[in-house]
């Protein structure tokens, strides 16, 4: 009787250390979980992984999960800093080529005022210099992904869209970044067809890093489009004496860098008071 309980015992034992290895590492990546989406900030923890079966499987799985959040989060910290859109899109064309290793793509600035589409990256461009129709520049609705404001891919139907001259070898997704309620950038990646499962893999996670930088590129064209009501002048869309007084010294330092000179043209009309009179200052 003794030795049937000693035996009891140990198998009790082994059974609780089984459970406990397999139990403590479902559990810590539940609260880890509950804490992310409570929204915790600290991407630092990690779960340590010592063993080759379905819980270190698992284990890796949620480390890759954390370290792709915590890249995604400096991502956006980055880009709230940079100074410029120009800045902010250069980083973009970055990341697509770096972390995504993407060797051709656009990306498309949205004029929607205007309807206008403005290629501010391009990679890997044919000849032309686009990969589509250059009246989608001028007239955006041409741009079906600009048009409808959902992604735009030839995986499954590469006569998708008529304004894309890639052949046969080729196909594109062009994702839209929605800014505000319209599209305010369009990324236009370009891959080969023999590509398409690896970039249907990666297209979620280029996604989630658009949508992060979508807010900072929103601000930063309200930063910019306030700035431009105070140094261009209405009626005739010139720059004013505002831009002048707050750019002369850029302007100065720029002209003796480059050791060139720059001309001042200055107009007075004669009687010009009698338009006003006349016609009113509105005219």
């Amino acid at each position: 009787m003794g030795l049937f309980a000693i035996a009891l015992a140990i198998l009790v034992t082994i059974l609780l250390m089984i459970e406990r290895s397999i139990t403590g590492p479902i559990t810590t990546i539940s609260t880890m979980m509950e804490r992310l989406s409570l929204g915790e900030k600290n991407l630092g923890f990690r779960l340590r992984v010592g063993r080759n079966d379905e819980i270190g499987r698992m284990s890796n799985a949620f480390n890759l999960f954390i370290d792709r959040m915590e890249k995604l989060k400096n991502f956006k910290e980055i880009t709230e800093g940079d100074e410029s859109l120009e800045d902010v899109y250069n980083r973009i064309a970055t990341l697509l080529k770096e972390t995504f290793h993407l060797s051709a793509f656009t990306i498309y600035e949205v004029n929607n005022s205007r309807n206008h589409l403005k290629p501010v990256c391009v990679e890997g461009a044919p000849e032309g210099g686009l990969w589509c129709d250059k009246d989608i520049l001028t007239n955006a609705n041409h741009c079906r992904a600009k048009r409808i404001s959902k992604d735009v891919s030839s995986l499954l139907n590469p006569e998708i869209c008529p304004r894309f001259h890639g052949d046969n070898t080729v196909r594109t997704f062009c994702l839209p970044v929605i800014i505000g309620e319209s599209s305010g950038l369009i990324v236009q990646i370009v891959f080969l067809v023999e590509e398409q499962t690896r970039i249907q893999e990666i297209i979620e996670r280029i996604r989630l890093y658009l949508a992060e930088c979508a807010p900072v590129i929103g601000s930063k064209r309200l930063v910019g489009l306030l700035k431009e009501t105070t140094t261009v002048d209405a009626l005739t869309g010139l720059l004013n004496r505002r831009f002048l007084g707050d750019s002369e010294d850029t302007l100065a330092s720029g002209i003796l860098r480059r050791g060139s000179l720059m001309g001042v043209l200055m107009l007075d009309i004669d009687f010009f008071k009698q338009v006003n009179d006349t016609y009113g200052h509105e005219t």
